[in-house]
């Protein structure tokens, strides 16, 4: 069960059933009872940790773990316009088994500058199996009902930026040399595009007046090339 509030409205989503289906109830206006049942969602679908978020495109998503035990299990997403109309049908999200973990939620991570990254949660339940319990999270991207969830092996948070997936390996072109083609073009500085450390540089590249255009960088070392 899992309180999703909007603006002064308050809704409970609860497993219902023994988790066989999914109800979306309304509070009343102090948020001490339930007013309307908006739905029986997702009926014989049995998913469980339900949660729900409303994005930047103002569509509903819906996100749960499929019931599985205490074992890992397929985390999956719906969306809709409205709470109270047809859910999308189910698609799963992540990878098979949510990265090892059981699906719990979706939480955010927020900048100064309102930029969100939506981060998918799961648990790994590991102690009754002589392992250990540990938190799961993916970086998730949702837009027009369609939601992704990657795996990265680090999120850092910015307090400007909110939160950053960081990806494994070497930046190699970090600092090294860059030379645009057409110096002359309008808003192009070429170092930009190996500052890879200074995000503020970053929307500046957007701006450039003139395109196409092509930045040459100097890696200084030769590279190594894999023959079969």
């Amino acid at each position: 069960m899992v309180l999703f509030t909007e603006e002064k409205d308050a809704y409970v989503i609860s497993a219902v059933n023994n988790n066989s289906n999914t109800a979306i109830i309304k509070l009343n206006d102090t948020w001490t009872a339930p007013e309307k049942l908006m739905q029986i969602a997702f009926r014989g679908k049995s998913q469980e940790s339900p949660a729900i978020i409303k994005g930047e495109d103002g569509r509903y998503y819906f996100f749960a773990s499929t019931a599985n035990g205490w074992l890992p299990s397929q985390a999956r997403y719906a969306s809709t316009t409205a709470l109270d109309q047809p859910w999308s049908p189910l698609r799963p999200i992540a990878n098979s088994s949510s990265y090892s973990s059981q699906a719990n939620g979706i939480w955010t991570l927020e900048g100064s500058s309102g930029r969100t990254m939506y981060r998918g949660h799961g648990y790994h339940w590991g102690g009754q199996f002589g392992d250990r319990h540990y938190d799961r999270f993916w970086p998730t991207a949702i837009n027009e009902g369609i939601a992704t969830g990657s795996w990265f092996s680090r999120i850092d948070y910015h307090p400007v930026y909110g939160g950053i997936a960081v990806q494994s390996g070497k930046y190699l072109s970090l600092g090294k040399t860059a030379i645009a083609e057409d110096a002359d073009t309008p808003g192009m500085d070429a170092g930009m595009v190996t500052d890879g450390g200074e995000l503020q540089t970053s929307p500046k590249l957007d701006a450039v007046d003139r395109l196409p255009y092509s930045v040459t960088v100097d890696l200084e070392e030769p590279c190594r090339h894999l023959t079969a």
